[in-house]
């Protein structure tokens, strides 16, 4: 379980439990597949005008019967800040990815990144990541807020996986105090996080976007 603040613009993630154990260890020093910037950092680096990411028009799908617009996208190295580190090895890589849509209010609901180009001489062959957005309340507003993010990294031989659900959301001032909640939680079903093709959908547009 970790504890995950964005204020002004910053991420930051703290590891609170690790294997059903309190502890202050360092996050890079459980291993596996991890991300950082998940949170806020990605959606805003993709969408940053600075970017100029290039995208397309993709497909209409459906999610939990929620019509979606797909786009794709493709960052080059040039304008990139996405970045893998491996055993003190860090660089700097171009990307590509898909976003969905809601159809009606154009409001994100997934995002997806996959690492273009890697040097052969790097650890890692591939790597990539995928958040799920929902509307969350906090303190009685709707807040449009990650959901789930499913992080995968192979070396070749192998590919590691690691899903972090985001819950608990709260908003905190300097008058706030923090407890958490031990008690698991069931993971999300699979209807909120895999979008369906949708055979009934409007005629696909053309062109580039």
């Amino acid at each position: 379980m970790k504890r995950v603040t964005f204020y002004q613009q910053k991420e930051e993630e703290k590891v609170l439990q690790h294997n059903n154990t309190y502890t202050n260890v360092d996050m890079k020093s459980l291993g596996g597949s991890q991300s950082i910037g998940d949170f806020g950092n990605m959606l805003r680096q993709i969408f940053d005008p600075q970017t100029a990411a290039i995208f397309e028009w993709g497909r209409w799908s459906r999610l939990d019967s929620q019509l979606l617009m797909t786009f794709t996208y493709r960052v080059p190295l040039e304008r990139s800040q996405y970045r893998l580190e491996v055993e003190k090895q860090s660089i700097r890589t171009a990307y590509r990815g898909s976003v969905l849509l809601d159809a009606r209010t154009h409001a994100v609901l997934r995002i997806s990144v996959e690492a273009e180009n890697i040097p052969a001489d790097f650890p890692l062959r591939s790597a990539s990541d995928t958040v799920d957005y929902a509307v969350q309340t906090i303190s009685g507003q709707p807040f449009l807020l990650p959901l789930r993010a499913d992080v995968r990294m192979g070396d070749g031989d192998t590919i590691t996986k690691n899903v972090k659900e985001f819950l608990n959301y709260s908003k905190y001032d300097a008058s706030s105090t923090i407890n958490f909640n031990d008690t698991d939680l069931p993971p999300l079903p699979p209807e909120k996080t895999e979008p369906k093709p949708d055979p009934a959908a409007p005629p696909a547009k053309k062109g580039g976007g």
